[in-house]
């Protein structure tokens, strides 16, 4: 490199003397000024060559590798910079320039921990040194940012948590549970016998769940109790639902179809329908209400092949019936 010219800048004389000096002696430590001539030159290459090479001679040299760490920050390769200052600092804790480099790039990379110690190495050398005092200040301020918003944090999610469970907590925060009417508490599982003393081939039904137990009077809930087989219950929503409205001809249709369901089931009360069985009598039938102006007059006695036929059809009807209740259900 001696005596030629870089990017058409002729070399300047301190660097062409030191390079004389080092071709004579090529174990000389002055490698590491002329580095940093070529520093000074805007020749950053040229000093990682020379610095690199002299490094291979003193190895241990260590404020060579501080100043190769500098031609690194020079060309912005922030990585290989830390190393070599850390590198320094491991072999020689009291290198300030290493330091001082460190305190910088610990500061920029967020490891206020490690900047603070590479300040106060630092300062304790020089207790006036102002830039060190500078970046503290700036490392105080970092920290006291970062505690606020673990604080911040931590506030929110403190009170979020106890308000939820304050209205968890409150007496008045929820409706109290309603008494619920002796008519609509949950009835008994029925027994394994039950089931299979009211099951019948045309039914085929699931085991049935525990109905409802809210007050509600629905024909959706009436057609849910006797889906679950529990014939009491609908029965009594369709004549409270009848008592509301008893010009509901569907409704009473419902009615007088689930209380025969019940009655051939051995389940349940029964009313009056058009054919009376013979072990019935007319005292114990009790009437829906509304229903009395409106029911058909008794038919008349039929031969016992129309009986028998109409008791099929009536049966085949309730099966129909159920069955499109147990569909609407399942939707």
């Amino acid at each position: 490199m001696d005596g030629k010219r870089i990017q058409g800048s002729p070399l300047s004389p301190e660097i062409v003397k030191l390079t004389e000096k080092l071709a004579k002696d090529p174990k000389s430590r002055l490698f590491v000024p002329l580095a940093e001539e070529y520093l000074r030159a805007g020749m950053p290459d040229e000093a990682v060559v020379i610095l690199a090479d002299g490094l291979k001679a003193h190895p241990h040299f260590h404020a060579a590798r501080a100043t190769l760490g500098k031609v690194h920050l020079e060309k912005g390769q922030i990585a290989e910079a830390k190393a070599e200052f850390e590198q320094v600092i491991k072999a020689d804790p009291e290198n300030l320039l290493a330091h001082r480099k460190l305190a910088n790039l610990y500061k920029e990379a967020g490891q206020t921990d490690k900047a603070r110690v590479s300040c106060q190495a630092v300062l304790l050398s020089n207790s006036r040194d102002a830039e060190m005092k500078l970046i503290l200040e700036e490392l105080d301020r970092i920290e006291q940012a970062e505690r606020q918003k673990i604080q911040e944090r931590s506030t929110v999610l403190m009170e979020s948590a106890p308000v939820e469970m304050q209205v968890e907590q409150t007496p008045h925060a929820q409706p109290a549970p309603k008494t619920e009417p002796a008519a609509m508490e949950a009835p008994p599982v029925p027994s394994e016998a039950d089931r299979l003393q009211t099951s019948e081939p045309f039914l085929d039904e699931e085991p049935a769940a525990s109905p409802p137990t809210e007050e509600i009077t629905t024909e959706a809930l009436a057609d849910l109790y006797i889906k679950q087989g529990y014939y009491e219950k609908g029965i009594a929503i369709y004549r409270r639902l009848l008592a509301r409205d008893p010009s509901h001809q569907a409704l009473f249709r419902k009615l007088e179809e689930t209380v025969e369901l019940s009655k051939r089931l051995n389940e349940g009360p029964q009313i009056k329908s058009g054919a009376k069985p013979v072990s019935e009598s007319p005292s114990a039938v009790p009437a829906p209400p509304s229903a009395v102006s409106t029911e058909p007059p008794p038919a008349e006695p039929a031969p016992v092949a129309d009986r028998e036929r109409q008791k099929t059809q009536k049966i085949q009807r309730l099966q129909l019936w159920l069955n499109s209740i147990k569909k609407g259900q399942d939707r």
